[in-house]
């Protein structure tokens, strides 16, 4: 039906062509229909309706190009130039970096060009146009994992409209005496807080104890700055010659500060807002690349004795499962509850802005009065996916530099003795286990375990996320996992030493587990891969190990309900564990590969069982998946074939279900 339907909007037959939708929507699901309906609307000239209806289609898949300019289209024909504007672009980068031009792309950059005329006298909306193009440049390159793209200096525009200041942390050298140096993120540590104020005066209406961060020299060409209190400028003159560097100034009642220049004025943050309703501590711990199976082979106590005896107070999830098999779409679920093939956050070389017009994991915790922060050096969790989005201080140094575990912890104490007097929610990433993949050279103490048979190759690797099994590679992870677990071992040490376990609520998780972990031979989302540890301290008495189906699209749910805080599951996937109060089980839990160019994968796990699917094709370009000759069967953890066709086929449907909107038709 989709040929005649094009044919008759082409012959102009608006109103047939609208009976044809709707009847062909009344049959089947097929997301073009989307497009058709925008083409009639256009055609009759309700520019709203096709805005409308293309809004929801770019929501669904914003790699759609064609979708893309027919939002792009209406919005213009709207007087929407921002958007008509923020969509062409999208439209002109997909089709060049998928060579795949659904729209004449001479066509494309003219418009461009209409629309940058029509705000040439407009300041405001030239305004809009530079921050929307600063997002589109950080979504194709992202600064964060950039060594040629100097960020420490600048000013971040985020997908939610706030604005950060990049600052350096901890780097002397730089601040003092060569301000041109080591402002990348390989090189720098970088701070973040949100924007309140650009101007040589700032008036802070703090009616509790508070931190003001502020960076005095904020410009490269600037003279060395001064700050003072302007009811006492004479008490009060604080001169600091650091560049591009927050100061941190105790606040306790409304206080307006001048500065010598213009200054950076980040918002305050409280220093002692705990009220004994909050959970004082809520802490997410993200350890990058860990198979939840060499813990059942092994034993949680023997490699990691120190996160052994903590969470021994607290819930180990057996069948906890990650819903992708690499880190950018896998914590897009932790955040969002949503799985990848709903969230869309799928291609680090276009990153957008997927967690629009949603609530996200941090924001419950800040609407409910929690200090937030993130902290940690996975380039996968940036600001530019959103991911500063309900943080009030974020930290990052690229990984591969050194911003290591027994650094990361240290920040974490640090921070937490800073706002002891807050209730807090930190979250944590830590990227040692991800960086054996990558054949990186190990600290001094890992390196005193490894003899040099151990440091062969013995595998063969395309990627971090591909490559084949490796007896030595896995010897290698064991022992990072022990001193991964040391470090740990002064966090929760730290943590029992100032908090009861009514006052906390600690989890320890992972995205996906390492490839060279995995037998070969096993579907590229076995269960091997996808089974990643979950365990949780403070969960109200509730203890020992379950053996419940959970998966990654419920943590934010979880983790809500711990704290006592209400979680919107409207437009989710998260199910609420029976073990936490929820009020059904999953039957099974739902993990995915969809990368462009690589065959779609799926499957189904479940207590005792696990569904593969496999395509036969590569996914193509907008991520639309062709399930011709697709391939489907059931096993159990040995790999044993399950013969039964009706469940295979229920999976199936289930499954297909999932991708519905991305199935070519």
């Amino acid at each position: 039906m989709n040929k005649e339907i094009e044919k008759t909007l082409m012959n102009g037959d608006y109103e047939s062509a609208y009976r044809l939708i709707q009847e062909y929507r009344s049959q089947k699901y097929d997301y073009d229909t989307f497009s058709y309906l925008s083409y009639y609307y256009t055609g009759i000239g309700k520019y709203d309706k096709a805005y409308d209806v293309s809004c929801e289609a770019v929501d669904i898949n914003p790699f759609s190009i064609d979708s893309c300019y027919n939002l792009a289209s209406a919005a213009w024909q709207l007087e929407k130039y921002d958007e008509a504007y923020k969509y062409l672009l999208r439209v002109h980068y997909l089709q060049e970096y998928y060579k795949n031009y659904v729209v004449d792309n001479d066509l494309v950059k003219t418009q461009i060009e209409e629309l940058e005329a029509i705000a040439a006298n407009d300041e405001e909306l030239s305004e809009k146009y530079a921050a929307i193009k600063e997002l589109e440049v950080y979504s194709e390159r992202n600064p964060y994992k950039s060594a040629n793209t100097p960020i420490v200096g600048q000013f971040m525009h985020g997908c939610d409209g706030r604005i950060n200041y990049v600052a350096s942390t901890s780097r002397w050298y730089e601040s003092y005496y060569n301000k041109d140096c080591n402002r990348d993120a390989y090189r720098a540590k970088c701070e973040l807080f949100p924007l309140a104020k650009v101007s040589n005066v700032y008036k802070a209406d703090i009616s509790e104890k508070s931190l003001m961060p502020v960076c005095i020299n904020y410009r490269m060409d600037g003279e060395n700055g001064a700050i003072a209190d302007a009811a006492d400028i004479s008490k009060t003159t604080y001169m600091e010659p650091a560049y591009l560097k927050y100061s941190y100034i105790p606040v306790d009642k409304p206080t307006t500060f001048v500065a010598a220049s213009e200054a950076v004025f980040a918002k305050p943050i409280p220093l002692n807002n705990s009220n004994g309703r909050r959970k004082r501590l809520v802490m997410s711990i993200f350890a990058d690349s860990f198979n939840y199976r060499i813990i059942k082979e092994k034993g949680l106590d023997k490699l990691m004795p120190e996160t052994a005896a903590f969470f021994e107070k607290g819930i180990v999830f057996d069948n906890f499962y990650s819903g992708s098999e690499w880190t950018l779409p896998s914590i897009a679920t932790y955040w969002t509850g949503k799985h990848s093939s709903k969230h869309m956050n799928l291609d680090e070389k276009y990153l957008i802005d997927f967690m629009k017009d949603e609530k996200v994991l941090a924001e419950y915790f800040h609407d409910e009065g929690y200090v937030t922060a993130k902290i940690g050096g996975n380039d996968a969790v940036t600001p530019v996916s959103g991911y500063n989005r309900g943080i009030d201080r974020f930290l990052y140094q690229y990984i591969s530099q050194g911003y290591t575990a027994k650094d990361v912890v240290t920040d974490v104490i640090e921070h937490m003795r800073t706002f002891a007097g807050d209730d807090q929610y930190l979250w944590v990433d830590f990227v040692d286990l991800h960086d054996i993949s990558g054949g990186f050279m190990r600290s001094i103490g890992v390196q005193a375990q490894m003899p040099l048979e151990c440091r062969m190759f013995d595998n063969d690797v395309k990627t971090t996320v591909k490559q084949t099994y490796s007896e030595n590679r896995k010897y290698i992870f064991e022992q990072e996992l022990r001193e991964f677990d040391f470090h740990l071992g002064r966090l929760f040490k730290y943590i029992e030493d100032n908090y009861s376990d009514d006052e906390i609520v600690i989890s320890l998780f992972s995205d996906h587990g390492a490839a060279f972990m995995i037998d070969n031979g096993e579907p590229f989302v076995s269960w091997q891969r996808m089974n990643v540890p979950m365990m949780i301290r403070g969960t109200g008495g509730i203890r020992g190990v379950c053996d419940e189906v959970v998966e990654s699209a419920d943590y934010a749910a979880m983790m809500c309900a711990l704290a006592g805080i209400k979680y919107d599951y409207t437009g989710t996937d998260a199910n609420l564990p029976k073990v936490l109060g929820g009020t059904r089980e999953r039957e099974y839990a739902l993990s995915q590969s969809l990368f462009v160019g690589d065959l779609y994968s799926g499957a189904l796990h479940g207590r005792d069982f696990h569904y593969y699917f496999k395509s036969a094709k590569p996914v193509q370009p907008e991520f639309r998946i062709d399930i011709s000759k697709a391939e489907d069967y059931i096993a159990d953890d040995r790999g044993e074939i399950i013969d039964d066709d009706d469940r295979r086929l229920k999976y199936r449907e289930r499954l297909l279900s999932e991708i519905k909107h991305l199935i070519k038709k």
